[in-house]
């Protein structure tokens, strides 16, 4: 179809790659929410760092985080440096040069303090809530204002807002649709901050949300960001009883509009979200309404599989267990993980041989499946050890690694194979049974060592062994066991109970490992194991400076478009894919170096959440991979606001590598936190299609 992308950068790169054929969905900006733009040409053009050697100079300088030279360009007299300018400190986020850019709302072009108030926002600092409620109400006032800037405001208070930002947010009724908008990110932003201790949510900002809920005709995102919101928060804001009521609205009021949204909108995904919000009502209409969701034979499968997730919330019930067990066997595999998931989640102790008879009556072909039917079982093992027997002999038997890793986990689900898990640890050569045996002693230590119990004799020689299992790994010079088991250490139990009397031991073996790291390849891993020091010792461990170290290949960017489409030829199909020159430079040039390599070439999807994403780009293919550079991190003003965004992984920002994943749905918590720079343009069946294990033959043009 296309000539494989197999050539050498930038030296031989070949001048002019075939153009985007199809147009991005304007999804991504909020400016046209729901029509693509008529003239699709505008979308292939050549990008705007074409010998423009001065704004590779503003992007040069934010590559290296060096703030003060991208600031001089805030007065700049071309209107585009100054946009750009500002543009990059949504990902600087160099709180030092909070008040210049506050004064860059003022300047005279609509797209400089656009961009202004969208780089505010991400520096979500309370500092800067009276200044922008005061902008805000300027422009209300005077009515000189341009609605794209006020749109980013609001959601700029949003990411500052306390409780005033918050009020002042809720109190405004406006009719255009690009501000209600604003208002509607704002509030979901306020009540989805990074940092959980500032998050804030009001009475009267629910109802508003609610209310957008109800307005005929009204606006795709506002529909979309007003539903997020009761998903993603439904538990704390939905009244918990039918007598409670917020600000007049009772529990059933909040299910009818709910209810509405989920059976007769006309986006799928508000469907899906507003399913997932009646969780929180546990009522018997509730229940019966999901219940009839699934029975639907003709309904699109991410809307079946929130249904399944909010039914699982309700009780573990046998009525509820039965309707999910029907979707352990459905067409859609991302059904089967997900019934599967949450059948393994409600099990009980009475449960045993029900879950026995549902994993043999699994569909084979779906070991994920499988494994989470027979963990269920093992969850409510007593003497018995049939499914144990089972699941190890399935793992003796699997040439499939991902398979062998699944049911590693699964018999992490009862403390009874803490032997044959640690002897996994310990004895194999293979690095993703490693971290998986690893990951799986975490588990078990999470659920056996409880927090707030103490710890009888015989539990002290079992947290001996954990203990023991997680030195092992720390000493492994495995990174990904590594980095899980400092995770795994940070347990209280483990302080109280193995390290109180031996704890240089420990530290010493940390701070070892540590040393052994490579940065910043193994950032992530350098990361876990600082937190863990800063557990036992109470010392805040230095972290390197994270700033990248892959500079931007202009000579490849500048034969760019500013939309190229890329396939990616995986095993199940093609994915085209265009992506963002101009939004993510140095993360567009260090994906098209990889693949120009072959990079990409057999790694493997090894994360795949259905409704939520797919992950690759692993060398390892465990998710502790990584190159030898980090790129930095690049916040524009798009959203995760629709399926098929392209993003980067990251351990934090400014730690991004060659990890990437799509978006099955939008994902709008990862706004501002993962870098956008790709959206697929056709092959999104193929998306929803992959499994873990699935790879990507190549990249081609």
């Amino acid at each position: 179809m296309k000539f494989l992308y197999s050539f050498i950068f930038p030296n031989s790169f070949f001048l002019g790659l075939l153009l985007s054929i199809f147009a991005l969905n304007t999804a991504c900006t909020p400016d046209k929410i729901e029509k693509p733009p008529k003239d699709l040409e505008k979308f292939i053009k050549r990008n705007v760092f074409h010998s423009d050697t001065i704004l590779q100079k503003i992007y040069d300088a934010a590559n290296r985080r060096d703030a003060k030279t991208v600031a001089s360009f805030f007065s700049d007299s071309q209107e585009k440096y100054r946009k750009h300018a500002a543009l990059t400190f949504a990902s600087l986020q160099d709180s030092s040069f909070l008040l210049p850019l506050l004064e860059l709302l003022n300047d005279e072009k609509p797209s400089v303090r656009k961009a202004a108030a969208t780089a505010i926002g991400q520096f979500w600092a309370t500092s800067s809530e009276d200044l922008l409620i005061e902008k805000v109400t300027q422009m209300q006032v005077y009515g000189s204002y341009d609605v794209n800037v006020q749109q980013r405001l609001l959601e700029a208070i949003g990411k500052s807002a306390t409780k005033k930002g918050l009020q002042f947010l809720a109190l405004q009724n406006y009719e255009n649709d690009t501000l209600r908008v604003g208002q509607a990110i704002g509030i979901y932003r306020a009540a989805t901050k990074p940092n959980r201790n500032a998050q804030i949510i009001s009475d009267s900002a629910t109802v508003l949300m609610l209310d957008f809920l109800t307005v005929p005709k009204q606006n795709y995102t506002v529909r979309l960001m007003a539903s997020a919101y009761f998903a993603r928060l439904a538990n704390k804001i939905i009244p918990k009883t039918e007598k409670d009521s917020i600000q007049g609205k009772k529990q059933n009021d909040f299910f009818e509009i709910l209810k509405n949204k989920a059976d007769k909108d006309s986006q799928i995904f508000i469907r899906s979200n507003a399913i997932q919000a009646l969780s929180a009502i546990k009522t018997k209409e509730s229940e019966e309404f999901l219940i009839q969701i699934l029975n639907k034979t003709d309904e699109n499968y991410l809307v079946k599989i929130s249904a399944i997730r909010a039914l699982g919330k309700f009780d573990n019930s046998l009525k509820i267990k039965k309707i999910i067990e029907n979707y352990i066997n459905a067409k859609n595999p991302n059904l089967q993980i997900v019934a599967s998931q949450t059948l393994k989640e409600l099990a009980l102790l009475t449960d045993y041989k029900l879950y026995l008879g549902w994993a043999e009556k699994a569909n084979n072909n779906n070991y994920r499946t499988k494994a989470n039917l027979l963990a269920g079982a093992i969850k409510t093992e007593k003497t018995e050890n049939i499914a144990s027997q089972k699941v190890i002999s399935l793992l003796d038997s699997s040439n499939n690694f991902y398979e062998k890793m699944a049911f590693l986990q699964a018999l992490s689900e009862n403390i009874q194979n803490i032997d044959l898990i640690l002897d996994t640890l310990q004895t194999t050569q293979n690095h993703l049974l490693r971290t998986s045996a690893t990951e799986a002693l975490l588990n078990i230590s999470t659920n056996f060592l409880v927090q707030n119990s103490k710890l009888s004799k015989a539990e002290k020689e079992v947290a001996k062994k954990i203990a023991q299992g997680f030195e092992f790994a720390i000493n492994s010079s495995d990174v990904g066991a590594i980095a899980l088991a400092s995770n795994g250490l940070m347990n209280e139990k483990l302080k109280e109970n193995i390290y109180r009397y031996n704890l240089r031991k420990l530290v010493n073996s940390l701070t070892e490992a540590q040393n052994k790291l490579v940065l910043p390849r193994e950032i992530e891993t350098y990361q876990e194991i600082s937190k863990a020091i800063e557990f036992y010792t109470g010392k805040t461990s230095q972290i390197p400076p994270s700033a990248p170290t892959k500079g931007i290949d202009w000579k490849l960017i500048q034969t760019l478009d500013a939309r190229n489409s890329i396939v990616l030829n995986t095993n199940k199909g093609e994915i085209i894919v265009s992506l963002f020159t101009e939004e993510a430079p140095a993360t567009v040039a260090s994906f098209i170096n990889l693949a120009g390599t072959e990079f990409f070439n057999k790694k493997k999807f090894h994360r795949v959440v259905p409704n939520f994403v797919v992950q690759g780009g692993d060398p390892r293919g465990d998710g502790w991979g990584s190159v030898d550079y980090t790129i930095r991190s690049e916040f524009s003003t798009f959203y995760y606001d629709d399926e098929g965004y392209l993003g980067m992984a990251s351990a934090g920002k400014d730690t991004e590598s060659c990890q990437f994943f799509i978006t099955h749905s939008p994902t709008p918590h990862l706004d501002g936190r993962y870098t956008i720079f790709g959206k697929v343009i056709k092959g999104m069946e193929v998306v929803h299609k992959l499994e873990v294990g699935d790879y990507i033959e190549m990249v081609s043009f």
